[in-house]
């Protein structure tokens, strides 16, 4: 594979490894944009828009130069503002109706960034990766910065409370062959036994809301069989998700009518899921207990890693993980 293909791939591996069970996962994370007739804004809402950019930026000039009415398909129905900034320095979506701030992303110059939010994000790419401790660009989001080295990582940390909360290194190439070896033999079996090729770009994540202290991810060189999640320092799985078995789905109204009865009971759930589950994991699900959310299946048992599984409208379950009984996944 070329330079130019593998960093595209990279590119969409990240865009899929928001976490292995994302609550959103299942909603397109683009918005389609729409006609951009003449419309009328309220000046109440162009002067909330300048306020927040005012508070995340105190200290920067930015300018609105344009605004426009956008689809956001993973949102509630109603209409939707887009408020374009001055030089591409970034944009903010508003609901029109209830002038609620959906999107907010400001393009920052390095200089007006916090030192102690510098040193934060310089400190864990550096623990990620001794040679990616360099930040070469930066967004401000309206309670976030999120700081970008090179190669495609970056660092999210809270602006409040000043701690990371996610931080993503991406590789054209994995750093380490026998993680590599670990994620084709289990696409392999995922995929009935036929070999399968694995992507040369892989992330390592650091995600301590999914419990993730370093995970790599790993895709197949078509995009379309599986990704996992495989601990950088253990070499254990901690996720997978098959990407033939997902559904996708045109609204949250729409999935949620989808789900709004069990697909599954729960006796149902263990025979199906359990196959998988101790293809992957090593986990018995037998005796099991199944919390039922939508799509999202919960098996517990004492003693044993909990185990979460998210079904399709199909019935087949498509996207599996398993949780740490103590710590983080490494």
């Amino acid at each position: 594979m070329n330079v130019k293909k593998t960093v595209v791939a990279v590119m969409l591996v990240s865009s899929l490894s928001i976490g292995v069970l994302s609550e959103a996962a299942y909603l397109p994370r683009a918005f389609a944009q729409q006609s951009k007739d003449k419309i009328e804004v309220s000046e109440d809402i162009i002067a909330k828009v300048k306020k927040a950019i005012k508070d995340a930026m105190p200290n920067s000039v930015y300018e609105i130069v344009d605004y426009s009415r956008v689809g956001m398909p993973n949102l509630p129905d109603g209409e939707y503002i887009m408020f374009k900034l001055k030089d591409k320095r970034g944009d903010i979506i508003v609901n029109s109706q209830s002038g609620e701030i959906v999107s907010f992303s400001l393009v920052a110059d390095l200089k007006d960034v916090p030192m102690s939010i510098l040193t934060t994000g310089k400190n864990k790419l550096k623990e990620l990766d001794p040679k990616m401790a360099q930040v070469k660009g930066a967004y401000r989001g309206q309670d976030t910065w999120i700081l970008q080295g090179q190669n495609f990582a970056s660092v999210t940390i809270d602006g409040k409370s000043g701690k990371v909360t996610k931080a993503t290194v991406s590789y054209a190439k994995a750093p380490d062959n026998s993680k590599v070896d670990i994620a084709r033999k289990t696409m392999k079996l995922l995929n009935g036994g036929q070999d399968v090729k694995v992507l040369n770009g892989v992330n390592l994540n650091h995600n301590p809301q999914n419990k993730e202290g370093k995970v790599l991810e790993f895709i197949d060189a078509e995009l379309k069989i599986c990704i996992l999640h495989i601990g950088a320092i253990t070499g254990k799985i901690w996720g997978a998700v098959l990407l033939r078995e997902e559904e996708s789905f045109k609204s949250d109204d729409e999935y949620k009518q989808a789900f709004a009865q069990p697909i599954l009971t729960s006796e149902q759930a263990i025979a199906k899921a359990a196959p998988k589950v101790k293809q992957l994991f090593g986990v018995d699900l037998k005796g099991t207990k199944v919390a039922i959310q939508l799509d999202r299946y919960t098996f517990t048992k004492q003693g044993q890693p909990t185990v979460i599984a998210l079904v399709n409208p199909k019935g087949t379950f498509h996207t599996f993980e398993q949780q740490p009984m103590k710590g983080l996944k490494n």
